[in-house]
């Protein structure tokens, strides 16, 4: 399975956060996380943050509002990264 640090998580989630896979669900945004942990790991941190997720319809994807996207985005997100549209 997969042997991971909680330090390889934050990198990885800060990755997935810089280069997301994302798709407009109406009201939402998906995050697709293909490694499990990172995903349990992205919704703990989500739960920490007071927003919930869904990800019923698929374990790979992070279903999440566009405030807590945006809570995400502005926690992890390294100030160089984020680009304005």
């Amino acid at each position: 399975m997969y042997d991971v640090t909680t330090n390889q998580l934050w990198i990885s989630l800060q990755k997935a956060l810089r280069r997301p896979l994302l798709q407009g669900q109406g009201y939402a945004v998906v995050l697709d996380i293909e490694n499990p942990l990172l995903a349990d790991h992205l919704r703990a941190m989500l739960r920490k943050m007071g927003h919930a997720t869904d990800g019923s319809f698929s374990p790979s994807l992070v279903k999440i509002n566009d405030d807590a996207a945006a809570a995400l985005v502005d926690k992890y997100v390294e100030t160089a990264d984020k680009r304005v549209f």
